[in-house]
Formats: structure tokens, C-alpha cells, sequence
């Protein structure tokens, strides 16, 4: 689940990753990225992993590291502190002002859901998941958004306590679903249509690892490669 190869060659483009890449960059951590394997030796590719951040957890017989990613954020979170876009630009434009950070805040491709709050986000459970359902439950004293760390994907239905509900697309690649205040069950499903189905349940961190870099820019391809798929 979500593995990034720093010594080791791209799986998607056969180029060598850098490490500046992922070391204390935000993005990377609210993509839920939780581990990371480095190519031996170790003594040298993990020397700029800084210890607070990447704990190993093992070596393989090959030598290669497997170190985890102490700040990844949880897979599944309500967020309160949520802004509002018109477009994919819009949402482009807001995540690259400076101080915005994609643990703490969402930025939403919906009109207004939620009044301006500065609440951290609560974590949600995952009750069940699957290529192509997931079902979570959040609990809140207050309504938010429940944001997936999987890819914003067409074909993807959602349903709030056994209604239908909208997915919105979060941060530009990732699934958002408003959910009010108490105790709830959402259900992510995709009801496929005659289309690759290979990305389905692909973590979005795998998918903007695999395009380049972790940042705005990769997850506006990391949208524009999963929308060319469905079409």
C-alpha cells in the first residue's frame, strides 16, 4: 500500500525519485503515504531521511529498507476547515496560496457546504474496503466533509445512511462526501460502465507518485490521466 522507491527505479517511469520530493512536503503526507522502501545502501540513500519522519521498520533479504512515514495522515478524515472552488483552476489557484495545507484543510469543487471553521480534521473509520466498494463510518459534533485518499474517478456513487449523496472532487484528485454532525455510514461503490477498470481502487499517492512529484501540478494530471481513462 502506497510505497515510494527512493534508490530504487520508478515502477511507472523507470526514473530515480529525489528524496526532496517527500521529505516534510505536505501533499505527500495527506495522500495517506505511509511507508517508503530505499535501496541498499542504506548508509547512503536513507541518509537524508530525517528520523522524525521515517522510522525503519525492516530490512528485506535484498537489503532494501522499509521505513514509515510517521506524519502520513489517516486514509479516511472529516475535515471542517473546508474552501470552496468553481472549477479545477479554482481549486488549483487555492491550494497554491501560500499557507495552505493539505492536513488541516480541503478545498472542495462544490458550492459553499460548510461555514469557515478552523477545526482539525477527525479521523474516520474504514469499516470495509474494496476495489470497488468502501464503507466508512464518521462521528462528529459538527457536519464536515469525509475525504478518501483514493482517486477521484467517474463512475464512483455514494450513498449517506442508505440515501444517495454527491461525490465531490477534494484537492482535485481525491473523493469528498458532506456529512452532518452524529454518527453515520457512507458508502463509496463504483457501478461500472464498459471502461478500463485497472485504477479503481489505486490510492491516489500512487497515482501522483507515478506522474511526478507531489504537488498541485501532479494531481492535476493525476485527474486529467483518470478522466482520459473513463472516457
Amino acid at each position: 500500500k502506497r510505497f515510494v522507491v527512493p534508490g530504487l527505479t520508478d515502477r511507472f517511469d523507470g526514473s530515480a525519485p529525489n528524496t526532496a520530493q517527500f521529505v516534510n512536503n505536505p501533499f505527500f503526507d495527506a495522500l495517506n503515504v505511509e511507508a517508503i522502501l530505499v535501496g541498499p545502501p542504506l548508509s547512503v540513500n536513507a541518509a537524508s531521511l530525517p528520523a522524525n519522519q521515517f522510522a525503519l521498520e525492516t530490512v528485506a533479504a535484498d537489503g532494501v529498507g522499509i521505513f514509515r512515514n510517521l506524519h502520513a495522515s489517516p486514509r479516511a478524515q472529516v475535515f471542517f476547515n473546508v474552501r470552496s472552488a468553481t472549477s479545477e483552476q479554482d481549486a488549483a489557484t487555492a491550494m497554491a496560496r501560500s499557507g495552505f495545507d493539505p492536513r488541516i484543510s480541503a478545498v472542495v469543487e462544490a458550492s459553499q457546504l460548510l461555514p469557515a471553521s478552523t477545526q482539525p480534521p477527525v479521523p474516520a473509520r474504514i469499516d470495509r474496503y474494496a476495489d470497488n466498494q468502501v464503507e466508512m463510518t464518521t462521528t462528529t459534533s459538527s457536519p464536515g466533509v469525509l475525504v478518501l485518499a483514493d482517486a477521484y474517478y467517474p463512475g464512483w456513487q455514494a450513498e449517506l445512511d442508505g440515501k444517495p449523496t454527491p461525490i465531490y472532487p477534494v484537492d482535485i484528485a481525491l473523493r469528498g462526501v458532506k456529512v452532518p454532525a452524529g454518527t453515520h455510514t457512507v458508502t463509496m461503490a463504483y457501478r461500472p460502465r464498459p471502461v478500463l477498470l485497472g485504477a479503481l481502487g489505486v490510492p491516489a499517492g500512487v497515482l501522483v507518485f507515478g506522474l511526478g512529484g507531489w504537488g498541485v501540478p501532479a494531481l492535476r494530471r493525476a485527474r486529467r490521466r483518470q478522466t482520459a481513462v473513463a472516457a
